[in-house]
């Protein structure tokens, strides 16, 4: 066989031991020769190839091609380039797919077992030459946006840095993007309600994207634009709407909807920014808070009719029959995008335009598949509203008013005004049950009474703008722009979590049953609340102090504080903003507002794990240092949970001092009293004298003989003191 070099013959060679799972060893591996032996001493197997002299190929000069070894499921050669190069695509396509997958992806394709550092740096190798370089594509991310602006024109692309953190670097912050097409498809033929969501990233550097989508005519979601932040803040929230508001010419939110959920810091920019929209929470998020203080299955399933409900009789509240359906628009993006979030930032905004792209034709084909005028989410709404007009019954007052029974309730239809008190005509679009059987009743077709936003015609103007093709970042001019640097990744406290924390009332798979909000109850006193430490705490306090309540529940304490949020008004920043993107070319964002940046480096001050204002050890409790033996006592624990003895404490200090816990010496320099492990079941008291003596000496007797260990009844001697008796003996 011939080869083009000695790098493909050794590929060669590595793809035979895989397959065959074949213990072999290069000697020599050379530029112009390899020599390959079985490691099996007593096989002949022999492959040898160098470069021919006149042709200068990699030819195979020598090869016994017969094994007499027992093959093995372990393979040096089966390293981290071969994992990479046989399961690349399986990787990208999947690109959080889990390190034991990938082992177990091994084992069953090539029969081998391999460690999950090799996977581990397979996957890393990948994604780094698969999945974009982070820092160019960072430092590139201007040119991006001046591409995007050229390419699709009437677009908006900002870039916002920061120089003041770390002087002569330009920090990332905010990248938003809104193209053309999509901001005028949503004026032109989708609904006035829209959807705010944020997702994490997945890849090498972390962050979060900030999207809001809106609704197509067939209810479907309609992504308008989206921000990548490094965190997700009230200051990353008010600049991402503040470009939306000047986008989309939503002024201060009249006639307006906006789904959202929990977002950190997102309903005060709203209340500020959009003072007149109207808003609306997620009913799965609004129950997540709900089900911490009203549990039961009962009460779920009635949250959720009450929920649906869409008149205020029928179960005692109003709330929006779509409230769920609507947020689930930006989570179904986010699910959407999952792929192109595990990659770097320009390689993900160009996987997420190449997908709107691909949708935009999607969708214009799907609208020729319709089997009428109106879409096919809004007919079965209809056709379902029909089938429950045959249970109703209708009184005509012979102009344009209905009454129309239903069961134990009777609806009010007004045809010329649409109204009708379930209020589902008014919440829709789509005719009620009760208003078709008053069409019905007139001899009238309900289909010709459905709001335009669901007919096809309304519907193709959201798709009539089209995104125009931008060329790779290999083929953009060299530009003046500033060079970016990438946000630095924090390390948070603690594990980094792999999972996300599921909350009680949500199914698992397996595991154990969350004990979270369970009342604890003590076994002695069958009292709820409280545990053994409380309990036995309050028994010894109300012994000695019967006038002290014995109630050990903390006082809530609220504090109050106060939040501004400076920059320009919204008027002063469309007039700011329209101004700059016709007279700057630089995609760098305007605002000059600095952003609040959180200390890298904080000291944390309390007590616990590593956490107190002194020196801890592995208990939490405080030691005693050569410093410390000289003050008259150490700062308390708070929060621990030990009983303690408040009279021994008082007789040892005086009585002037907080009560403390824990393993130590506490001394009192006026009576000379020493308390040796305070508040624990070692607890001892010892009086003497007022002058102190120093512990920094050894051979000086301080007064104290701790217990020594006992080994069948007698004491226990170490080794140190078994070699001292043995010389003591000699002399």
């Amino acid at each position: 066989m011939v080869f083009e070099g000695a790098n493909q013959f050794r590929k060669a060679v590595a793809d035979y031991a895989v397959e065959y799972r074949r213990q072999i060893k290069l000697r020599p591996n050379e530029k112009h020769r390899v020599r390959v032996k079985c490691k099996n001493a007593n096989c002949k197997w022999l492959l040898y190839a160098s470069i021919h002299r006149d042709s200068g190929d990699f030819i195979v000069k020598n090869y016994h091609s017969v094994h007499k070894c027992i093959p093995l499921n372990r393979n040096k050669l089966c390293n981290s380039k071969l994992i990479a190069r046989k399961f690349k695509d399986r990787i990208v396509s999947q690109p959080y797919i889990r390190i034991w997958e990938i082992q177990d992806l091994v084992r069953k394709t090539l029969g081998l077992y391999v460690g999950k550092t090799l996977c581990y740096r397979a996957k890393q190798r990948i994604m780094k030459e698969n999945m974009g370089d982070w820092k160019v594509e960072f430092a590139r991310l201007c040119d991006y946006a001046d591409m995007i602006k050229q390419t699709n024109p009437g677009s908006s692309c900002w870039v916002k840095i920061d120089k003041e953190t770390e002087p002569g670097k330009n920090l990332f912050v905010y990248f938003y993007v809104c193209f053309h097409a999509f901001k005028q498809g949503w004026l032109e033929g989708c609904r006035n309600i829209i959807g705010f969501d944020g997702c994490f990233l997945k890849g090498a550097c972390k962050g979060e994207l900030l999207v809001v989508v809106g609704k197509n005519g067939n209810n479907q979601m309609y992504p308008i634009a989206w921000a990548v932040v490094d965190t997700e803040t009230k200051h990353s929230w008010s600049w991402f709407i503040r470009y939306l508001i000047a986008d989309l010419n939503l002024g201060t939110g009249e006639g307006l909807t906006v789904m959202s959920d929990m977002q950190k810091g997102l309903i005060p920019v709203l209340s500020e920014l959009l003072p007149n929209v109207e808003k609306r929470m997620c009913a799965r998020h609004i129950w997540s808070n709900w089900h911490v203080n009203w549990k039961g299955e009962e009460r779920r399933k009635q949250f959720w009719r009450c929920s649906k409900a869409s008149f205020e009789v029928k179960f005692g509240e109003e709330v929006h029959a779509m409230s769920k359906l609507e947020n689930n628009m930006c989570e179904t993006f986010n699910s959407w995008i999952l792929t192109a979030r595990h990659k770097s930032i320009i390689t993900m905004l160009e996987d997420i335009r190449h997908k709107m792209m691909n949708r935009h034709i999607d969708m214009i084909k799907f609208a020729e598949t319709w089997i009428s005028d109106i879409a096919p989410m809004a007919r079965a709404i209809l056709e379902r509203n029909k089938e429950y007009s045959n249970n109703c019954n209708v009184q005509w007052n012979g102009l344009n008013g209905f009454e129309i029974s239903e069961g134990e309730y009777s609806f009010v239809v007004d045809l010329e005004k649409k109204h009708c008190d379930c209020r589902l005509w008014m919440l829709r679009g789509i005719p009620c049950p009760h208003a078709i059987c008053a069409y019905y009743y007139l001899n009238q077709d309900p289909d010709q009474h459905v709001e335009h936003w669901y007919k096809k015609e309304t519907f193709l103007k959201a798709y009539i703008h089209f995104i125009q093709p931008i060329p790779n970042m290999r083929m953009w001019p060299k530009t003046t722009n500033p060079s970016i640097e990438p946000p630095k990744p924090r390390k948070m406290p603690g594990r980094p979590g792999k999972k996300r924390r599921k909350s009680k009332d949500e199914p698992k798979k397996w595991g154990k049953l969350s004990r979270k909000g369970v009342k604890m109850t003590r076994t002695i006193c069958k009292k709820t609340g409280h545990n053994k430490a409380v309990c036995a705490r309050v028994r010894t306090q109300s012994s000695q102090q019967s006038s002290v309540c014995a109630d050990t529940t903390a006082v809530p304490r609220t504090t109050q504080t106060t939040s501004t949020m400076g920059g320009p008004s919204h008027s002063t920043f469309r007039t700011t903003y329209a101004t700059t993107q016709s007279s700057q070319p630089s995609s760098i964002c305007v605002d000059t507002e600095s952003v609040p940046r959180r200390p890298q480096n904080r000291v944390q001050v309390g007590t616990g794990r590593g956490l107190g204002r002194k020196k801890a050890n592995v208990r939490g409790t405080p030691i005693v240092t050569e410093s410390d033996s000289s003050s008259s006592q150490l700062p308390p624990l708070s929060g621990h949970k030990r009983p303690y003895n408040s009279a021994s404490f008082a007789a040892a200090t005086g009585g002037n001092r907080r009560p403390a816990t824990g393993f130590g010496v506490y001394s009192n320099p006026t009576t000379g009293a020493q308390v040796f492990n305070p508040g624990t079941s070692s607890e001892k008291i010892l009086h003497g004298p007022t002058k102190l003596k120093s512990a920094s000496p050894t051979n000086i007797d301080i007064g104290f003989k701790p217990r020594g260990l006992k080994w069948k009844g007698k004491d226990a001697v170490s080794t140190s003191q078994l070699q001292q008796m043995k010389a003591n003996r000699k002399n």
